[in-house]
Order: C-alpha cells, then structure tokens, then sequence
C-alpha cells in the first residue's frame, strides 16, 4: 500500500443541539488521508428518541449504519451481533463515543 493510499478513519456517536434547542443524536465518520486532507460526513443524525446507542436496539441502529458504510454493503445478522459484543458493549447512554477503523479491523471488520 503506498504512502497515497494511507488514511484513518473515525466513526464518532455524539450529541449536537438542532436548531429549536433540542438535543440530537448524530453519527459521523471523518476520514483522513495521508495527504493531510480531510472529509467528514454525517451519516444518520435525529431526535435521540429515534437515534441513540441506549439500550440493544438502538445500538444495533448504529452497528447497521456503520457497518454499512465500512463494509459498502448492509451487514449480516452475524456481523451485526459481533460488532454489539466487541465494539459497542462499553458504549454509555448519554456519553458520546469514538470508534476507529483500526478498531473495526481489529474485530474482524474487514472493508
């Protein structure tokens, strides 16, 4: 792999204020390349009774939406179960969160 195609990636659970006060779940991944260039992009951002990583439910919302877009295709049951037991079981309601690329690698998460 060449210096050029190097990049990181961050998937990151976070709590924004939308525009009448409310407080809102979002979801976003930033990529960084090796050139020092980065995008970043909001993949699935709503009101935290729709969208949040509080109970299994809803963290199985986010592993299909990450997974989704790491994988470039929606992942399978088994795909999902894995990500809840080894990335999002220490996720705190409430708390935002921070997932790397290299994480998903190191659970088996192979783009």
């Amino acid at each position: 792999m060449g210096a050029e195609t190097l990049r990181s990636t961050t998937y990151a659970g976070s709590y924004v204020h939308g525009l009448d006060g409310s407080e809102r779940a979002q979801l976003t991944c930033t990529t960084s390349g090796a050139g020092g260039a980065t995008t970043g992009i909001v993949l699935a951002s709503g009101p935290r009774a729709i969208l949040d990583w509080e109970t299994t439910a809803d963290r199985a919302t986010i592993a299909a939406a990450v997974l989704g877009h790491w994988l470039g295709r929606p992942p399978c049951q088994a795909d999902l179960h894995e990500f809840l037991d080894e990335v999002a079981g220490d996720w705190v309601a409430g708390q935002p969160w921070q997932l790397t690329g290299e994480q998903l690698e190191q659970a088996g998460f192979q783009p």
